[in-house]
């Protein structure tokens, strides 16, 4: 099977710039990512209910510290994980 060739793509006219035709034309090599082994490519999902004033205290302490619930709350769960295991 042949390559196939964007050339004569007619979204192309409506590109103002040729330079971002010329990128669409010849995309740059993607390189691969390593992965550590902290990083994982899968999150899993599960719901949690919480007493309303306790969530408001999550809100809030992830607000102070500029990040998001669930991140302050991965990082409470990772630190006791890590606390267990000793």
């Amino acid at each position: 099977m042949s390559k196939k060739s964007f050339k004569d793509n007619p979204a192309l006219q409506f590109m103002s710039n040729r330079a971002d035709a010329a990128a669409f034309e010849n995309p740059p090599a993607v390189q691969p990512r390593s992965i550590t082994p902290r990083q994982e490519t899968k999150s899993k999902r599960f719901n949690m209910l919480l007493r309303p004033s306790l969530f408001q205290v999550l809100q809030e302490s992830a607000g102070r510290q500029g990040i998001s619930i669930n991140e302050l709350i991965h990082g409470i769960l990772e630190e006791h994980v890590k606390n267990d295991k000793k």
